[in-house]
């Protein structure tokens, strides 16, 4: 009886860290550096993903803090901002405030096809930019930067290519880099969401169940080689449903730093 009390009280404190505490306090803060000869001067830009907002709590302000004291260059969100009955003023409410640390550039996610008209209308602050299906030039720190949104429903059929410059596309969903793929080699960066990483992460077993019953690709978190270019895949930070275990909410920041050799 008493073994059988230990693995229920285990098992109970394991259901709570998993729908309490980790989906909603412990944010993570993911580093990743990349050295290119495109770049001259060092640039900090962050990424988001799947915010899921339902209505505006600690948690979001926690998230918006955190980015504020990073102070980067610009920020990326790869989408997915709605969920089951999100709060219209919660949602324009965060977009808000993010738009005041930065400029973002944004593109849809697969839940924002739900509402676009409530989607645009937290996407329409300044400083906030939506690039779903085009290219924008941005310039920072005096040098240009090429931010591509890849569309979630059609192929991208016209692209200029600027090969001087550092190419960053973003896509919500990993695979749609498939049908990009003559595009995605002259890509630098791909920056892609959906996946919340898994959600609950089990070390092997979480992985195989998403790529064989999830029908996903081989990559479910974190940075990979793909063809030319690299794919880097942000956990997310919320979800439909609120729960993980061993995948804490990301924010990823990038730095862009030049080729000293």
């Amino acid at each position: 009886m008493k073994k059988r009390g230990l693995i229920f009280l285990v098992f109970l404190l394991l259901i709570l860290y998993s729908f309490f505490i980790e989906p909603s306090i412990l944010i993570m803060n993911k580093k990743v550096d990349i050295v290119s000869e495109k770049i001259n001067e060092d640039i900090k830009f962050v990424q988001i993903s799947d915010l899921h907002i339902k209505k505006f709590y600690f948690f979001h302000s926690i998230i918006l803090k955190k980015i504020k004291k990073i102070e980067p260059d610009f920020i990326v969100y790869t989408g997915d901002s709605l969920a089951n009955n999100s709060d219209q003023k919660s949602l324009e409410k965060f977009f808000r405030e993010l738009s005041e640390i930065s400029d973002i550039y944004v593109i849809y996610g697969n839940w924002d096809f739900q509402d676009l008209n409530e989607v645009n209308k937290a996407y329409a602050y300044e400083n906030i930019h939506l690039i779903e299906g085009k290219s924008e030039l941005v310039e920072v720190k005096g040098q240009k930067i090429l931010l591509t949104g890849l569309p979630m429903f059609y192929k991208l059929e016209n692209f200029e290519n600027f090969e001087n410059f550092y190419s960053i596309f973003l896509t919500h969903v990993p695979d749609n880099a498939k049908k990009h793929i003559e595009l995605i080699d002259q890509s630098d960066l791909i920056l892609a969401g959906h996946t919340h990483g898994g959600q609950i992460y089990i070390p092997f077993l979480t992985k195989f169940l998403v790529n064989k019953i999830g029908n996903y690709s081989e990559f479910l978190r974190g940075m990979h080689d793909y063809n030319n270019s690299k794919l880097y895949i942000n956990r997310g930070l919320g979800s439909w449903l609120n729960v993980r275990f061993l995948n804490s909410p990301e924010i990823t920041i990038f730095y862009l730093k030049k080729d000293e050799e």
